[in-house]
């Protein structure tokens, strides 16, 4: 038989004490008391709840403890049962951590380090665009510390019309045309030369080779130029702002036969400069890769001379492959990046190319 208690009026509670329950659950009752606790459990779910945290291993154990510790008060009825359930609910949880953290542990063992068929994955980053305040405080370096300027370099129109090699090419050629040089312009007015014997259309401008266009672009791109001031023919104010915020366009062609111009004359500066803001608005124009290349390691900015000369050397137009291994293999050397420079040096020597020669000449003995 049940009985309200005081502080729930509204709920029966059946007259078990702590030490029966206690009893129970360490299974000291005979069949009769065991029996009446089940019934009291069935009908007090909150009663059910503490004699199942209760039979938790070492829930007993951390009830002395509480007991060790509380006032020296009577605790009866519901306020009993709800203390044991909070032992239980606590005991519940800390078990499930306990079982969760076991189990994650199985499910993703520690590793200490990567194995041997395992490389620690590098997170790669795109450079910084070149900058106009590098190229300003840029050093030329001594001529004899210069490179790209020899007579006998593979991107040399005397020795790339006698070494050009035809290559399969990867991609779909697009439409070759030769685009008119805009007459206005006042770059030189003199079209650029077509090499013989190549699989891909080459120009040579002031001696230097370079990839027509029309193999990289649909049509012949044309660079925007920074503004250069107002014609005086405009009177009107409103049409001088007007005026001024039009792009001044030149065509390829002839901004790169500027920009090479700079470079034979050793001025590297104009020449970077000028291929720094093509670079811009064309970030995989191979001929800008290679040259801004040249002219960085030139003017003693390795770094970026590595990374161009690089691009310019795994570009899928293979034109300055050979070429740009070479000077890249080269920057290594002079940042001192001595292993580097010299299974680079290795590669170029195995190959049997244009450079293996000079390649050789470079590895240690």
């Amino acid at each position: 038989m049940s009985n309200a208690t005081p502080d729930n009026p509204f709920r029966a509670a059946p007259a078990i004490g702590q030490e029966q329950l206690r009893a129970y659950v360490e299974g000291r009752l005979d069949p009769v008391q065991a029996h009446a606790v089940e019934q009291a459990m069935e009908a007090d779910p909150l009663l059910a709840d503490a004699v199942e945290g209760l039979q938790l291993p070492g829930a007993l154990a951390g009830l002395e403890a509480l007991r060790a510790v509380r006032p020296n008060t009577s605790i009866t009825g519901s306020t009993w049962y709800t203390g044991l359930t909070v032992v239980g609910v606590v005991l519940v949880a800390g078990a499930w951590l306990v079982i969760s953290s076991l189990l994650d542990q199985d499910r993703q063992p520690t590793q200490v380090g990567p194995t041997a068929h395992e490389a620690t994955p590098q997170i790669v980053t795109a450079p910084i665009p070149l900058q106009a305040e590098e190229i300003i405080a840029a050093v030329e370096q001594a001529e004899t510390l210069r490179i790209g300027h020899a007579a006998d370099e593979r991107h040399t129109e005397v020795v790339a019309k006698r070494e050009v090699v035809v290559r399969e090419q990867a991609l779909e050629r697009l439409p070759s045309s030769t685009p008119p040089i805009d007459a206005t312009s006042d770059a030189r007015e003199r079209s650029p030369r077509r090499a013989g014997g190549s699989s891909l259309q080459l120009f040579f401008l002031h001696g230097l080779k370079l990839v027509h266009p029309s193999e990289l672009y649909p049509r012949e791109p044309q660079v925007e130029l920074a503004a250069q001031g107002v014609s005086a023919r405009y009177a009107d104010l409103q049409e001088q702002q007007l005026a001024s915020k039009r792009p001044v366009m030149m065509q390829y062609l002839h901004f790169m036969d500027k920009a090479l111009e700079s470079f034979v004359r050793n001025d590297h500066k104009n020449c970077l400069e000028d291929l720094r803001f093509l670079l811009a608005q064309y970030p995989n124009d191979v001929n800008a890769l290679f040259y801004g290349g040249l002219c960085s390691y030139n003017l003693g900015l390795y770094s970026r001379a590595r990374d161009l000369l690089h691009r310019a050397s795994t570009h899928p137009i293979a034109v300055f492959d050979e070429e740009a291994t070479w000077y890249h293999a080269l920057t290594l050397e002079r940042m001192g990046e001595s292993e580097a420079a010299q299974e680079a040096f290795g590669r170029i020597a195995a190959q049997g190319g244009f450079y293996a020669e000079r390649a050789a000449g470079k590895l240690r003995k």
